[in-house]
């Protein structure tokens, strides 16, 4: 907390020790500190200080902030069982897609531009906060912020923007009651067959690319080069990471052409890019002006 009195604060000052306070009570709480502000500003006091703030007076000021300060005492004790649109589920991961969302797909109300897909042997972050594990089968996503890993269909005023066409599993979530969300582990989930499943071309081009581009290839490649002792091994080590991800990636070119796939769905129908996912091993592949491509760390200039 600031050390002037709160007699002598300006909005901006107000703002600060606002979320100052949310932080501490949610550190003596199970709340998020965006759960604990979100709720605490359903009491109708809250604004109507932070409005009426500028024409307080020193000692209006003061007794202000104590008002302020109680209510969001009190309203941290308990969580409403209800949502306060504080964002937090948002904010955690996108969601993973489940059959009851096909329609939804289909339909185009969660366009395909928005999805990708991890597949099989990809490593997953847990919605829960357990440590990352790898995927023993495919799931369809609602694409992420690259670097915030928020849903992207959360908006800056901490609003869903496909609300009323939200997926399942974004139905069953309930910061204040999880056990319906966990009903979900475990259950199936959305595959490229059930989304696809009426384009036979399509399907022939996943399967094709699955059997010749399986992820566990390139994680098998990745880790040949941190294991790999003298140059001779270590160079062919490097150069088979460089066929693998060069291979994927005209796979993924020639099919886009030959089906006129637009390039944003591109990680919906194949996953991922390997040029994208070798990051994920601490490399990236350069490609040269004359097309040679070149493997380095990933944080190299």
């Amino acid at each position: 907390m600031s050390t002037k009195s709160s007699a002598d604060w300006d909005m901006q000052v107000l703002e600060r020790e606002w979320q100052t306070l949310m932080d501490e009570l949610a550190a003596a709480t199970s709340l998020s500190p965006l759960r604990v502000r979100a709720q605490a500003e359903i009491e109708s006091i809250v604004g109507e200080t932070f409005k009426a703030w500028p024409g307080l007076n020193g000692d209006g000021r003061v007794a202000a902030w104590a008002k302020l300060m109680t209510t969001a005492t009190q309203s941290s004790q308990s969580m409403l069982p209800s949502c306060v649109s504080c964002g937090e589920c948002c904010r955690v991961s996108s969601p993973t897609l489940h059959p009851d969302d096909l329609d939804l797909v289909r339909e185009q109300k969660l366009p395909w531009n928005r999805l990708y897909t991890l597949r099989r042997g990809e490593a997953a972050r847990s919605v829960s906060g357990a440590a990352p594990f790898v995927l023993d089968r495919e799931q369809v996503k609602i694409r992420e912020n690259s670097e915030s890993h928020h849903c992207e269909f959360l908006t800056e005023e901490r609003c869903c923007s496909v609300h009323i066409d939200r997926p399942l599993q974004c139905r069953a979530q309930a910061c204040w009651d999880p056990a319906q969300a966990r009903e979900l582990i475990g259950q199936p989930r959305l595959t490229r067959e059930d989304i696809f499943g009426e384009v036979p071309a399509l399907l022939e081009i996943i399967r094709a690319h699955e059997a010749r581009c399986p992820f566990p290839k390139l994680h098998v490649a990745c880790e040949k080069v941190a294991t790999a002792q003298g140059d001779e091994q270590m160079a062919a080590a490097v150069n088979e990471v460089v066929e693998v991800v060069a291979f994927e990636e005209v796979f993924r070119t020639e099919a886009a052409q030959r089906l006129d796939i637009p390039d944003d769905v591109l990680d919906l129908i194949f996953g991922r890019s390997f040029v994208e996912l070798v990051r994920l091993f601490g490399f990236r592949v350069d490609k040269g002006a004359d097309g040679s491509r070149t493997l380095v760390p990933r944080d190299a200039k």
